[in-house]
Order: C-alpha cells, then structure tokens, then sequence
C-alpha cells in the first residue's frame, strides 16, 4: 500500500476497531483530544501517547493504535501544531539517526534542509489554518551526523471531538535511492536527447519508440514524422537483408558495433553511417526491442582529416614551444658562461625545424660563432639579426642543405619565422640584462672604492692625527704625574684600534692592487681582517702563486669570498673559516669552507640575494659556482674558473 494512503487506512482501521468495542464513545476523538490537555509519560522506552491514569488499563483501540505506531515499518512521527515533536517510532528513529527522545527535545524543522524549509513551513501553517486537510512533500532531512536524505512525507492533521486540530501526524518514506535514481534517468534522457549522434529505440517488430535530435539531424525527420513507423523505411531495399542479419547477431548475446552502412535520409539521401546496435532487455532479461546508435561516418571523415592535419600542426606547434621553453630555461640559468649558452642554443635549432633531417644552424654574437658540425652556406636560408644596447652585433640562422617544398618564406613557414625571431629577441634581452647587470656592479666597485678611498685618505688620517695628539696629551700628562694620563693614555690605545680596523675596512672595500697576484694577498689580508673583528678562526689556503691578469676577474673572485665568510658569519654562525685557492691545470678554484650549522635541508639553490649575487658575479667571468651542505656539518661555496672567460662590460664590443 502506498506510504499516502497508509494513514487514513489507519485511522479507519482504529475508529473501526473502537466502534467495534461497543463503549458508545469514540476513544479516537478522546484519544486525540487528550493528546491536547495531558502530560506524556516520556520517560518509558516506547513513549505512550495516553494520560497518565496508572489504575486504567488502555483501551482496545488505544493499544492498537500504539501497536501499529511502534511497529510499523515506515517512519511515523506525531507533533504539536509548532512542530515539536510528540511521538516518534523506530522506522522515524532509524532514518533521522535521532532516538525519540532526542526528537521529542526539537522540532520537525531542526531535521529539515534550510533549501526546503519554507515550503515545509507554508504547507504546516496551511494545514495548521484548515485550509487543507493533509500535504505530501518530498524534502530533504539533516540525519545526526550531518548526512542528508531525501524522503517523502505524508503529513494530516489529528483532531479532536469538536474538529479541532491539536496534532500533526506525519507517514515518512525514505525514498533516497528513488531519487537517485530518477536523476540517473533523467540524465540519461538529457545524454540521449543532446547526442549529436542518431540513437533510435525500436520494439521487436521494428517499430520505432524513440528517435533523438541527432536522429532528426542525420536522417531529416522530426520526431513525430518517425515515431510509430517502422525501422525499415530507413534501409534501402537491397540491404533489408541486414536487419536479419543484425536481429540474429543480437538474439546470440552478441553487439553489433561499428557496422558500416548506407541508410536513407529524407527525400531519399543516401547516408554513409556506421551503426552499433544493442539488446534491450527487462529486469527478468526477457528481450524487448533494439537500441540503434547511428555516427554519420562522412563526417566522421572528415573530422578524421581534420584531426590528422592539426596533429601535425600541433606536432610542430610542441617542438617549436619546447625549443623556446629550453631556450628561456638555458637564459635562466645562473653561473652558465655566454660561449657554452650560446652553443647549446644552437644545437636546439634543428631539431625544432619542419625538416630536421636537412636543417643546420649557427648562431654569431660579435665575434663568437657557433655552428653545428653540419652547417654550410645554403641557398635556403632562415635569419634574425640583433644589436645589444652596448652595440654588440648578433645573428641566428638556421638553413636547409637540399631543397624542400615551398611555403610561406621559401621552405620556412610563419611559425618558424615567428621562432627564430622570438630566439633573436630572447637574446638581445638576456644579452642586454647581463650588460646591465654588470654595470651595476662596476658602478658599485667604484662607489666601493670611492668610499674606501675616502676611509684610508680621509678617515685614516684623522684619526692617526688624533692619535698622534692624544699620545702627546698622554705624555704630557704622565710627566705633570697627573692622574689624567691613564685616560688619555686608554685614548690613544682606542685611537689606535679605530685606525687599523678604517684601514681593514678600506682595504675591504678596494684590496686588490693591480700586480697578477694581488688575489691571494687580498684574501690573506681579508682572513686577518675577520679574524681581528669577528674573533673566529679565519685562514687562507694557497701553497703556490696564483696568478690572474685580469683585475675584474680577481675583484669578482673576492667578492664571492667575501659574500661566502660573511654568509658563514651571519647565517651559518661559524667559528671556523678555511679559505683555499689553487689552480690545476687551466681551472682556477677558490673555496670557501666553514664549520657553521649548515644550509637548510630543503635549501633551494639561489635562493637568497648574497646566492644570486655570487652567481651573477661567478657568470660574469665564466665561472661555475657552487653551493654544498656537508654531511659533518658547515657549508662549502666553490667557485671554478676556466679557461678565457667571457666578459660583459662597456669593453665587450
């Protein structure tokens, strides 16, 4: 019996069962009624809906009633006319996830979704008003623990003697899955409706019981026209053979799918269509008809081109994003030298070209040239010219050696065009960059060595003339015995003190003479200088002269010692400082190696400004730095100098 009908079925049952019992009253209406004027006993397991008379036993009609709200095996819930709940059975308990108890301390709208508590609240006030006799509504419930189900509530009035309504008595259903299922439906309608492919349902007689707007698209005929008709007048004459032959396949257990066929469209169109045909079966597995899915396969074709076309393109399309991708990554990289940058480069060219199989590169900056080992003069030729803002002259070519068809610029197409351009352009700006950079830190040397110029002319002096007088102050003191002299005296040593640390600072700020070996006195004077102030253990490692002719080069390489012991100092909160530089061969290596706490184990190369700035300097001269945690503790920065290096300054031209 349907959840909607169960409760007058139940209350005609119960006022029959009363009647039955030959009392003369009506225990319902009593019954009811008393539900308005008297306490409940709450406190019993199944909570009783009668007056607390201890010495009366409950009627036939009230014990029946009880009987069939306890038992019954759909929800059934009893509150006041402001919701709050009365009553509540096991099947109400067990899909709100409440015990009665806990229901009976709120209200039917605490358990109510806030999307369908105004439509609840509008039918219980309608029904409170006597506008109608009883709602049913499907709503969502807050199950104890926040889970939400849908059910269906039947909700009716109870009233007393007089007509008065004094309760609502609600029948809940949980119909969850029901709903779940019909929004699968309901999807499923909304997926065949919108196929741009023909999907027609026929019985077993083949006639047609569906037909979709892919259908109407593909064959010409509205729904109304092909409902009702049979499948046949779709497939020519000479094939009504395949239908028996399809129908068999079908009544094997087997699918037919991709069956390539020609069937008739309106007006007598011949269409080229590839159909995969399905069973329709019931729940018992008894056959009931056929699912046609039609593709029209002209289309299918040409869509086929089409994709071929554009995979092709796109092919070309990734190895040209891959080579700007690897271009950008090669600028990006820090402590790499512009010879070994630009050879790289010039290897990723031909590869990326349509034809890699016949193409050759080479890639001039100034008077640096690099060539793939196959590259010569061609007739086919690709290029993008730059010029540097310090006026440094740039080409990047790519060419084929033997003919190939022609496109938009002889065989190179817009796109390779637009890439040789981006590669050109890409340069100039790395090229440009690097060119300033090094001006800002020729233009910070200078200012450094302005002001360490300052602080040995300026500062120095002073303070050694200060001293000078404070020391004959202190004389001329000590010699009048006078008490003072032991100030003056501990002024002249402070003075003293103040003038050896000016110097170390100026000879910080500009340490390195011009000789070809003013790299190693610098960095020994500078392991001093760290040792006086800071008070760590500094020392220089260097058993034999290292010569660099190049000035630029060894204020770079002391710089990085510089930032590396003060990094050490700062961060890592050394004690010990070991300084090395050597040369092997052609390779002139400085480290620095300290004791401190060590970088970050998650430590991100390059990523502080002292890092990047020993990276910047380190590329400069075309060297490689790096940065390592050691196992025992403590950091070690390398830097490793080879060869002639590559300069970007106003000279490089």
């Amino acid at each position: 019996m349907p959840v909607a009908s169960l409760l007058p079925e139940l209350c005609k049952n119960f006022k029959q069962a009363c009647k039955n019992g030959g009392s003369g009253i009506d225990p319902y209406s009593s019954f009811l009624a008393s539900i308005e004027r008297a306490p409940y006993c709450l406190d019993m397991p199944a909570v009783s809906m009668t007056r607390e008379k201890p010495n009366k036993a409950p009627s036939l009609s009230e014990e029946l009633f009880h009987m069939a709200f306890t038992q019954a095996t759909v929800g059934m819930a009893i509150t006041d006319l402001k919701g709050h709940f009365v009553r509540a059975n096991k099947a109400y308990s067990a899909l709100t996830g409440y015990t009665e108890r806990e229901l009976c301390s709120r209200d039917l709208f605490f358990i109510t979704h806030p999307t369908d508590l105004l439509k609840v609240k509008q039918s219980t006030a309608k029904l409170r008003r006597g506008e109608i006799d009883s709602f049913v509504i499907q709503q969502r419930y807050i199950k104890k623990g926040g889970a939400i189900v849908w059910v269906q509530n039947t909700v009716s009035g109870i009233h007393c003697a007089d007509g008065k309504t004094v309760n609502f008595i609600a029948l809940t259903e949980n119909i969850t899955e029901h709903k779940r299922a019909e929004d699968e439906r309901s999807l499923l309608a909304t997926i065949v409706e919108s196929s741009e492919d023909a999907i027609i349902g026929r019985k077993l007689d083949g006639t047609i019981i569906s037909w979709n707007v892919g259908a109407e698209r593909i064959f010409g005929y509205k729904t109304r026209e092909a409902i009702g008709r049979l499948y046949s007048f779709l497939v020519p004459k000479e094939r009504l053979n395949e239908l028996e032959e399809i129908r068999e396949k079908l009544t094997r257990g087997e699918r037919v799918e991709h069956y390539e066929s020609v069937r008739l469209a309106k007006r007598g169109k011949l269409v080229d269509i590839s159909l995969t045909v399905s069973p329709i079966r019931d729940a018992q597995g008894a056959l009931l008809g056929f699912s046609t899915v039609g593709r029209d396969i002209a289309t299918r074709k040409r869509g086929e081109a089409e994709r071929s076309r554009l995979v092709r393109q796109l092919g070309e399309r990734i190895k040209e994003l891959s080579a700007m991708y690897e271009v950008a990554h090669l600028l990006q990289m820090e402590g790499k030298s512009t010879s070994s940058l630009l050879e790289e480069i010039t290897s990723l060219l031909p590869p990326t070209w349509q034809y890699p199989e016949v193409a050759a590169a080479r890639v001039q900056l100034g008077e640096m040239e690099f060539k793939t080992p196959n590259f010569l003069p061609s007739r086919w030729s690709q290029q993008a010219s730059f010029t540097t803002i310090n006026g440094r002259k740039g080409i990047v070519e790519v060419v084929y050696l033997t003919a190939r068809p022609p496109a938009v610029e002889g065989p190179f197409s817009v796109e390779e065009r637009n890439l040789i351009d981006a590669v050109a352009e890409n340069l100039k700006v790395y090229l440009d960059r690097k060119y300033l950079e090094s001006e800002i830190l020729e233009i910070s040397e200078r200012e450094q060595r302005r002001i360490g110029q300052d602080l040995h002319d300026g500062l120095s002096q002073r303070l050694r003339g200060v001293a000078y007088l404070s020391h004959v102050l202190a004389e001329d003191l000590t010699q009048k015995s006078l008490p003072e002299a032991k100030d003056a005296s501990r002024i002249t040593q402070l003075l003293n003190e103040a003038l050896v640390e000016t110097r170390g600072l100026a000879r910080g700020l500009f340490p390195i003479s011009l000789e070809a070996d003013g790299l190693r006195s610098a960095l020994a004077e500078l392991a001093t200088n760290v040792q006086n102030i800071y008070k760590i253990s500094c020392r220089l490692v260097c058993s034999k002269p290292v010569l660099i002719e190049d000035s630029s080069t060894a204020m770079n390489l002391f710089r990085i010692a510089q930032e590396a012991i003060q990094n050490a100092i700062k961060h890592g909160k050394a004690t010990r400082v070991v300084i090395r530089l050597i040369k092997k061969s052609e390779t002139i290596e400085l480290a620095v190696k300290d004791n401190g706490k060590g970088l970050p184990k998650h430590f991100q190369k390059r990523q502080g400004m002292g890092l990047k700035i020993m990276d910047h300097r380190a590329s400069m001269i075309g060297a490689e730095l790096q940065v390592q945690r050691l196992a025992a503790g403590g950091t070690l920065v390398a830097c490793s100098l080879r060869g002639k290096r590559d300069k970007f300054s106003k000279s490089s031209k």
